[in-house]
């Protein structure tokens, strides 16, 4: 038999739990071609909207369940999704999965570096590490995409 503590113990928890539902459907991401553009809009209940390009992504950083895209105006978004959720949702575009925490968008790739560890560098000269696993797949995307742009 419950009693009152119990009762008001379930009730927030319910309250909770509605809580976390009902912004997970609010929260919400899609994917469209604006103008010849792939534009990703971003919808969150806090926030509003926000209408990226996906040419201005550098990469996404992902840190547990939040996301955070770096675009080249120098802002960071965030936006609270795994990066799964990501690469899913870019697959078949221009980005690569190099680290368990990283998708980067290969138009600002530069270079591969190896010393001790792997490393992607940007045009603006940052680097992201690569997983070992990782680094044939991102090898053979960038020469595909060397020579399909050729």
């Amino acid at each position: 038999m419950l009693k009152i503590n119990d009762k008001l113990i379930l009730c927030n928890e319910l309250k909770e739990f509605a809580a976390k539902e009902t912004e997970a459907a609010i929260d919400m991401i899609s994917l469209f071609n604006k103008k010849g553009d792939q534009t990703i809009i971003i919808h969150s209940w806090r926030e509003g909207g926000s209408e990226i390009k996906l040419n201005d992504i550098i990469y996404i950083h992902s840190i547990k369940s939040n996301c955070f895209i770096h675009l080249i105006n120098g802002t960071v978004k965030m936006h609270r999704r795994g990066i799964s959720f990501y690469q899913k949702l870019l697959k078949n575009k221009v980005f690569i999965r190099v680290h368990q925490s990283y998708l980067v968008n290969q138009l600002y790739i530069e270079k591969i570096d190896s010393d001790f560890l792997s490393w992607v560098v940007l045009r603006n000269n940052e680097k992201i590490p690569i997983l070992k696993r990782y680094e044939k797949l991102i090898s053979e995307k960038l020469k595909s995409t060397i020579h399909s742009s050729n």
